[in-house]
């Protein structure tokens, strides 16, 4: 069944001829149980050769109006600007279907039974017509009710298949657009960096172009999946820090506390390193003296939580303005959900890849004297 111009268009392939068989045969064998049950019940007496094929004409006879109910529901659909008109209609098609079934019964059974006892007679025919034809009728309508509940499955199947590519295309432009930002922004420092420590420091220079070049082929390969285990993610975040380690020296220390249970988890690829970019960029870079990068995940249940958080020495007190008492506190370097281009993307990406099923947050946050940030991303957990 496909939708064109606003009406259903129903055909039948081998599939469901199979399906539409076998549920004429459920409904045979139901229904001569029934009428078995029945004349049990009023005491008449059976005759199982004429029992038989007298329901198999009832049946079979209903059943050759498929193809002809399932055509007027493609031309005359229940919904649509003309749904009104159309549902008349099929009252109309409805009587006319269920008194042709129960005159061609009435007809062929008496032609068959027909002796010089019972001769035929076409006017006792029409008038039992007349009175028993509303079992075609309320089949017409069981078989025009499936007909438009099959479509409208059909189409709700294939707007979700729609749907979900295109939110993976969407997630893939995304992944895409973050690699393309964040490598050449990324390459400039480095390499600024490079050029300076030739001179100083040949040696710290051949080892960050080697843990720039080993960063650059593992987000190239990574970077191809929308998902990773946690543990390639993880080695892509030390490659990256480690370049920044050389970059910030003794300024930047980097802490891991990684559950084991949790290494072998997808997670969506590239999603730590541009938070780790935004934690040193608008954190550490910004602070005078040492910072510190912590890089946490564990598992809850279903659940992954990671978190990535930059901590430092706040600024010195200023001397106090002419007319106030007192120093101005020490203020964290700003953060939010705006800076960078990590966290807006890696939003996206995890609401096209989880939907509700993540939360990303970010807040401030002082310990031991120190200040800085905090990214919090909880996911549900997808098994490989």
């Amino acid at each position: 069944m496909t939708e064109r111009n606003g009406t259903v268009q129903t055909t039948i392939g081998p599939s469901r001829t199979r399906v539409a068989v076998a549920a004429w045969l459920a409904f045979a064998a139901f229904y001569a149980m029934q009428s078995y049950a029945f004349r049990l019940t009023m005491g008449q007496s059976i005759v199982w050769s004429s029992f038989l094929w007298g329901e198999a004409l009832f049946v079979g006879l209903l059943a050759l109006q498929t193809p002809f109910t399932l055509g007027l529901a493609s031309r005359f659909p229940l919904t649509g600007s003309r749904a009104i008109r159309n549902r008349w209609l099929h009252v109309g098609f409805a009587i006319c279907f269920g008194m042709v079934h129960r005159f061609t019964f009435e007809v062929v059974a008496r032609a068959i039974r027909a002796s010089e006892e019972t001769p035929f007679d076409l006017t006792r025919a029409w008038q039992s017509t007349v009175a028993t034809f509303e079992s075609g009728v309320f089949v017409y309508f069981i078989v025009l009710v499936a007909a438009h509940l099959h479509d409208y499955y059909r189409r709700y199947h294939e707007e979700t298949v729609r749907a979900t590519q295109l939110r993976a295309d969407l997630s893939s432009a995304q992944l895409e657009t973050l690699r393309m930002q964040v490598q050449p922004h990324f390459l400039f420092n480095t390499l600024n960096a490079v050029s300076v420590l030739v001179e100083e420091d040949p040696a710290a220079a051949r080892g960050m172009i080697s843990n720039l070049s080993e960063f650059l082929r593992s987000s190239l390969i990574d970077g191809a999946d929308q998902e990773i285990p946690l543990s390639r993610e993880l080695r892509l975040l030390e490659r990256y820090l480690d370049i920044e380690q050389v970059r910030f020296g003794d300024r930047l220390t980097v802490q891991f506390d990684v559950d084991e249970d949790v290494r072998d988890v997808p997670v969506p690829a590239l999603i730590l390193q541009p938070i780790a970019e935004n934690a040193i960029r608008h954190g550490l870079s910004r602070r005078p003296g040492a910072g510190r990068i912590e890089v946490a995940a564990t598992r809850t249940g279903g659940a992954v939580e990671l978190a990535i958080r930059d901590l430092g020495k706040p600024p010195e007190p200023t001397e106090p303005t002419v007319g106030t008492t007192g120093a101005t506190p020490p203020q964290a370097a700003p953060s939010g959900p705006g800076l960078g281009i990590g966290l807006a993307n890696t939003r996206a990406r995890l609401e096209q890849l989880y939907g509700s099923d993540q939360k990303l947050t970010m807040t401030s946050i002082e310990r031991d004297g120190l200040i800085g940030s905090e990214v919090r991303i909880w996911m549900k957990a997808r098994e490989e």
